[in-house]
């Protein structure tokens, strides 16, 4: 089974969904901090694709 990882505008469209539903501060302090965290899992699975082989 492949993961499935989110892009920085799909996460702020989920953050929007919870803001609806449960309130709290809408923006995004840093917006390079979100796309660097999103890519993270994703070079952590290379990573481990990498070590395997």
């Amino acid at each position: 089974m492949n993961p499935v990882f989110h892009e920085p505008g799909e996460i702020i469209l989920i953050h929007q969904d919870q803001l609806k539903r449960y309130g709290g501060d809408a923006g995004i302090r840093d917006m390079g901090l979100l796309q660097l965290a999103s890519s993270m899992p994703r070079a952590g699975i290379a990573d481990n694709t990498c070590m395997k082989i």
